[in-house]
């Protein structure tokens, strides 16, 4: 600890969770374990119609240092794939001056946020921004001049927790600000304990409030409050929470990955055409559930049997999926062209059978081409093409039967070849 003359800034160590799911580990101290915080953000996600599901480790006035060496901590942040990791600072600590929290402060959440991502990539550390002691500390005042008021101290911990978000790709949680904002707003709404340090029920309150925003990107206004908390006082801590989390996202760094599933089919005989129409995914993942997947954007489908078919889309962004499902009817007799009939005039396909090479000329522009086998699995074929000819190397290709899923200016048309 760095000292200031003969005196040194003294720590107080205070002993003392459409519809989603989250899984969320605490690690922090008595702030953080005094009206069992992690229960009253479950309490409100459950009448919101959410999960959440938690653990917490939160030794009375641990330190970032003492977390990041502590075994039963580590341990539980690789006992499961989480969510989001809380990270809570003992109270005092990121508002001393900057020496001293450079040395003191930021390295051990490095470490923590380092032991986060290494326990698997979709964890999110997430540094929990508490809140400065009701009319300043006291004890710190004489050593640095901004600990003297509330906002003074308030300030420190909103620079400093800003700081290790940003250094460790991580989140804030600006509980801290949010108490400000219902402090400069409802003066007479209490947040403290006696102690004028720890929260009262109120104040875990609102501390929930902005944890349920934060993670789940939710509004919590409107969610339930403790039995006895006076309706206008939760109505103003979930408006305090709303506005300090979404008036300014980019300031605490949060990201929420967005996935979207959503597409329409074409369907004529026993080939189904798919069109995802989402535009929020970083891959696709189709099931045809006749034992074909397809993980392209438009992807073509042949059923061999007729009836009634699901098909299911998975989008992925990052750790987010989203799900989509079509159910389409397949007729016995497949039909050959999806729009107008008289667009396979125009196409000549030879020679069939064949072994080595395959020719498709048209009339028109071919726009795409898609080679199917009688299962639906596509193949990427050596071709040389202009835009009404395309010559095929089909040595490569096992015997038997395919078929062309042909896009021209009429539509779709499908015309099937042997490979002998």
């Amino acid at each position: 600890m760095k000292h200031f003359g003969l005196v040194f800034l003294c720590l107080v160590a205070f002993s003392g969770f459409a519809q989603d799911k989250k899984e969320a580990l605490f690690l922090g101290n008595s702030y953080t374990f005094g009206n069992n915080l992690p229960q009253l953000i479950e309490d409100i996600a459950q009448s919101k119609g959410d999960t959440f599901i938690h653990d917490s480790h939160t030794p009375g006035g641990y330190r970032l240092r003492q977390h990041a060496g502590d075994a039963t901590g580590l341990g539980k942040i690789s006992a499961r794939p989480w969510d989001y990791v809380i990270v809570q600072a003992q109270s005092q600590e990121p508002s001393f001056p900057a020496s001293q929290v450079q040395s003191e402060v930021f390295p051990y959440a490095k470490q923590l946020a380092d032991s986060i991502h290494n326990s698997g990539p979709c964890a999110k550390t997430v540094f929990f921004m508490t809140w400065g002691r009701k009319n300043g500390d006291a004890q710190n005042c004489q050593f640095y001049p901004p600990l003297c008021t509330y906002d003074g101290m308030q300030m420190e911990l909103r620079k400093n927790y800003v700081k290790m978000a940003l250094d460790n790709d991580a989140w804030v949680a600006p509980v801290g600000m949010a108490w400000k904002y219902a402090r400069d707003n409802w003066p007479a709404l209490e947040l403290y304990t006696q102690d004028e340090s720890h929260p009262n029920l109120e104040g875990s309150y609102l501390a929930a409030c902005t944890f349920y925003a934060v993670l789940f990107n939710k509004s919590p206004i409107g969610a339930s409050y403790p039995a006895g908390m006076q309706v206008h006082d939760a109505d103003s801590l979930q408006k305090a929470a709303f506005l300090t989390v979404f008036d300014s996202i980019p300031t605490w760094n949060i990201i929420h990955d967005t996935a979207e599933a959503t597409f329409t089919v074409q369907v004529s005989g026993d080939t189904v055409k798919c069109f995802s129409a989402g535009s929020r995914y970083d891959s696709l993942f189709w099931d045809f559930n006749d034992g074909t997947t397809s993980q392209d954007v438009n992807p073509v489908h042949i059923y061999t049997t007729s009836g009634n078919h699901r098909i299911d889309l998975e989008a992925r962004t990052g750790c987010v999926s989203a799900s989509a499902f079509e159910d389409v009817e397949i007729k016995d007799k497949p039909s050959t062209v999806y729009g107008i009939e008289e667009a396979e005039n125009g196409l000549i396909l030879y020679p069939n059978p064949t072994t080595e090479t395959l020719v498709l000329e048209s009339e028109k522009e071919i726009k795409n081409v898609q080679i199917l086998d009688a299962s639906g699995k596509q193949f990427q074929l050596n071709s040389k093409k202009t835009s009404t000819r395309i010559e095929w190397d089909v040595t490569a290709l096992p015997t038997g039967s395919y078929f062309l899923i042909i896009e021209s200016q009429d539509g779709w048309i499908r015309k099937e070849f042997i490979k002998k």
